[in-house]
């Protein structure tokens, strides 16, 4: 199920329309670079949240990472549990996927809005 779009929201779903497929692609790509270059600022506040945490404990960050990695060797945290996801929808344009999970990607959101229906980029 899809987010409800503010007004602001709207109104700029209704200006892109007006752009070639090519150029909605490109500002799809430009999205995502600017979604990594965010996560890449989380990550290193949570490191430096992580340097404030260890430092009121009165260790040091290696300290604090070499517990968290006693931990997971004893079986009290799995840290290779990465379980990964198959795909289930693929972009026919870009060969792009997305698990279903999570935030719909954004040129998902584009199709469903041309009329597509989201079973048709099933896998």
């Amino acid at each position: 199920m899809g987010m409800k779009l503010s007004l602001n929201e709207d109104i700029l779903c209704n200006s892109l329309s007006a752009f070639e497929d090519q150029a909605l692609l490109t500002l799809l790509e430009n999205c995502e670079t600017v979604r990594i270059q965010k996560q890449t600022e989380m990550i290193a506040d949570a490191l430096d949240r992580i340097d404030v945490i260890s430092l009121r404990l009165g260790i040091d960050g290696q300290e604090l990472l070499r517990k968290y990695i006693l931990r997971s060797e004893s079986g009290e945290i799995d840290i290779n549990d990465k379980r990964v996801l198959k795909a289930k929808y693929r972009n026919p344009e870009t060969g792009e996927s997305w698990t279903g999970r999570g935030k719909t990607p954004l040129w998902l959101e584009y199709f469903i809005k041309q009329g597509y229906p989201k079973e048709h980029f099933l896998i």
